[in-house]
């Protein structure tokens, strides 16, 4: 609901809408003109921990690069046009595509920012559904996807995933996560330095197994160096240690399981001492790490992207809610739990999901729960023949940066009869669209988190009306997949479904929870969230497999344990990314006061590795793998595992510079140059985006100054 303008200074509650932990903020106002922002201490949740993505809301509200009307490109300019004849063409060419070519001829991207709004939540269905297609394609299979697969099969939901109680945990083990740094994913848990302090406090510890010594590791107790994309020799390894120790203890569990024999039995030859030769990480530290797990009173394991994204990012994912089940910490206070029945609960809600009902035409990849992995989709709309994508609807989305093999991404885009994009932003993907349309700046929307709310690791409610209204030519996302459904529906003589509004589906959805006091009205009347208590056990109650049992014994993972044990060892340098606190993937480059500080872009280094190729702090070189070549500085570091190079995410806008000013000056490499989109995890076909074998030189003298005066060098294109 869009809120009426408001005249002299006041001040505002509201949720921070960037990412899923969904800070409270609290914003001062001067009439219309936002003057601070800062963290709200009165948020149930967040308990006033604000980021400085959150904070940046201001400078993505005033950008002068943020689009406020349509755009229609004509050759390399684009004009403004009204939004009547952007949609009409859009419809129109959409129209003329499918009836020429079938619905499975339009493909439709969603990138990161749509699970973090509420508009797109209501509308986005209702837009798929006229559409008719099967080419759906989500930044999920380039993040979430293994462990929304491991979910689906342990315990019959792909959204029924449980969380670390931090609050009451004695013992968090987390492997390839910084929440530090993204305060928790798939376990949304704002303010984790607080938090964690109070860990700390009770006299709990906190372990951290990750190729580099991120900002989390430096908080840790504990820090252990793995090789990049052996996690999964780690994990079965402790696994190991469980069932030859006898520590293997499911507790209420323990009439509930299935296939314990089938996981003792593949684990059996993995022991500490052979995966120590893959990981890195000394047989006596494995050991100690299932023991530490097993005997604390209380114990939880995470995993996160850096276990996700990787070859074997189901394995590990299943892995790891093995161990939490098998030293009876799942369902436990201070193991991991499931949030409460909660609106939404999206196990009650959401489609549990399906694997593998279709194929990808071109590489027979498949679908999960309706969504294509984007490792298809270039070659789906390259490769000639009856189905092939001829035309993309992105929304929210920027796959040139976000997707595997970026040069041949951005070839397919260019590639397409017609291409809208939904954004706000003429950033490298939207700039090859036909037509961009523009939804309103995030502080200008109501925000629920709908999808975050299922990992919280505390019950709370909370929901804030957006702070400022749309301008006169300004159009929510949803009011826009309104319109575009209403006349594509239109243009194929249907009638349009009749959708109401976002607030008016959240407040159904609240009407069929278990908490008839948790309203709209109730939520408005309290900015600050209604806090719902700890995380309560409700296993095996809420177990929704068929057989009410959780079967560990999952085939295609344990197909997977074979595949590992038959790889070969890899002798080249391996990369990895990283994240960095004041950039949320790339969207965020163009904020001032985020990019204030000098960017974090270089490519870290071992001190020996460097010595061994002649390098030192600062100097140019190449990285280079099977798919392509980026040229970047080096920082010569300790904190990254020798024989590792790590990159960030997201850099190099030069292409995108005259319309996204800040960030096209900005230096830096394109990590997904580098990646191989046919290299995939098997059960589930995410993206692989970390232990990427690659070479890495030192450029000439000459080549070093050459780059220098450039400032930004990544071969994007």
């Amino acid at each position: 609901m869009t809120p009426t303008p408001s005249a002299g200074k006041r001040s505002s509650h509201i949720i921070c809408p960037i990412c899923e932990a969904g800070c409270g903020l609290l914003v001062e106002l001067d009439g219309e003109t936002v003057t601070s922002i800062r963290g709200n201490p009165a948020d149930v949740a967040s308990r006033g921990h604000v980021c400085p993505k959150g904070v940046a809301l201001k400078d993505l509200l005033e950008d002068p690069d943020r689009l406020r009307t349509p755009m229609i490109r004509h050759g390399d300019d684009w004009r403004r046009c009204s939004w009547d004849e952007a949609l009409d063409r859009v419809a129109d060419r959409l129209h003329e595509i499918r009836s020429g070519h079938g619905g499975d001829s339009i493909a439709v991207y969603g990138g990161n920012p749509t699970a973090h709004n509420l508009g797109i939540h209501s509308h986005y269905p209702p837009f798929l559904a006229e559409l008719a297609t099967r080419n759906i394609y989500s930044a999920a299979s380039l993040d979430i996807l293994p462990v929304q697969l491991v979910a689906l099969a342990l315990y019959g939901h792909q959204f029924l995933l449980p969380v670390a109680d931090i609050d009451r945990t004695s013992h968090l083990l987390a492997i390839g996560a910084n929440p530090m740094v993204s305060n928790g994913s798939m376990m949304t848990v704002p303010d984790f330095p607080g938090r964690l302090r109070a860990l700390r406090a009770r006299g709990g510890r906190m372990i951290v197994i990750d190729p580099r010594r991120t900002e989390t590791a430096r908080v840790a107790d504990e820090h252990h160096f793995i090789r990049p994309g052996t996690d999964a020799f780690l994990l079965l390894a402790m696994i190991h240690v469980l069932f030859e120790e006898g520590r293997v203890d499911l507790g209420k569990m323990s009439h509930h399981v299935d296939g314990l024999e089938a996981v003792r039995r593949h684990c059996a030859t993995i022991s500490p001492e052979r995966a120590a030769l893959r990981t890195g990480i000394a047989p006596e530290v494995i050991r100690a790490l299932a023991r530490d797990l097993a005997d604390a009173k209380g114990a939880a394991c995470y995993g996160r992207i850096g276990i996700s994204v990787q070859r074997f990012g189901s394995l590990c994912q299943w892995a790891i809610q093995l161990l939490n089940l098998l030293t009876g910490n799942f369902d436990r206070p201070g193991g991991v739990m499931f949030a409460d029945h909660v609106a939404p609960d999206m196990p009650s809600i959401a489609d549990a999901g399906a694997v593998g009902r279709w194929h990808s035409r071109v590489s027979a990849y498949p679908e999960f729960s309706g969504l294509m992995p984007v490792a298809a989709l270039a070659e789906e709309i390259l490769t000639p023949g009856e189905g092939r994508v001829r035309a993309l609807v992105s929304l929210a989305g920027n796959p040139v940066r976000s997707a595997p093999n970026s040069n041949k991404m951005s070839t397919a885009l260019r590639s397409l009869d017609f291409f809208v994009a939904i954004d706000f932003y003429l950033n490298e993907s939207n700039r090859l669209a036909d037509i961009v349309l523009p939804p309103v700046s995030l502080l200008q929307r109501d925000h629920y988190p709908m999808f975050t709310a299922r990992f919280g690791v505390r019950n709370s409610a909370r929901y804030t009306r957006a702070l400022l209204p749309a301008g006169p030519d300004e159009r929510q996302d949803w009011e826009i997949l309104e319109e575009l459904t209403r006349r594509l529906a239109s243009r194929g003589n249907r009638p349009a479904t009749p959708i109401s509004t976002p607030e008016a589906m959240l407040a159904a959805i609240l009407a069929r929870s278990p908490r008839p006091d948790i309203t709209v009205d109730a939520l408005l009347a309290r900015p600050n969230g209604i806090d719902l208590g700890p995380l309560q056990p409700c296993m095996p109650g809420r177990l929704m497999t068929a057989s009410k049992r959780i079967d560990l014994a999952c085939p295609a993972i344990l197909d997977d344990i074979g595949h590992l044990l038959d790889q070969a060892s890899d002798d080249e340098h391996l990369l990895i990314g990283r994240r960095n606190a004041r950039s949320n993937n790339s969207w965020m480059h163009n904020l001032p006061r985020l990019m204030a500080r000098r960017p974090d872009h270089h490519l870290l280094i071992h001190p020996v590795d460097a010595a061994q190729l002649g390098l030192v702090d600062d100097d140019w070189a190449e990285v280079s793998t099977a798919t392509g070549a980026a040229t970047t500085q080096i920082r010569i570091s300790d904190e990254i595992m020798q024989g590792s190079l790590c990159l960030p995410h997201g850099w190099d806008h030069r292409v995108a510079e005259p319309h996204w000013k800040i960030a096209g000056r900005l230096p830096g490499a394109n990590f997904n140059l580098l990646v191989d989109e046919k290299l995939v995890d098997r059960p589930s076909a995410g993206s692989v985006f970390q232990a990427i074998p690659c070479q890495v030189r030192g450029l000439r003298p000459d080549h070093q100054a050459e780059r220098a005066g450039q400032d930004n060098i990544a071969r994007s294109e």
